[in-house]
């Protein structure tokens, strides 16, 4: 034991953690397609790359 184990809940089924979603958007209704601050990420890569979904940035993204 002793080990810490993160479990995702995700109860709107659109694979974006809900208490990412609570802390940045203030609510669940953001889809993981969608782009939240327009710069061409969608939130699911901010997500996955744990970067801030609702400031616009100009930074190259490498495809996943």
């Amino acid at each position: 034991m002793g080990a810490y184990e993160y479990r995702m809940i995700d109860t709107d089924g659109d694979s974006l953690d809900d208490n990412w979603e609570m802390r940045w958007f203030g609510d669940l209704n953001h889809g993981a397609d969608e782009d939240f601050d327009g710069d061409w990420v969608s939130n699911r890569r901010e997500y996955i790359r744990a970067i801030r979904p609702v400031v616009f940035r100009r930074i190259p993204f490498r495809p996943l």
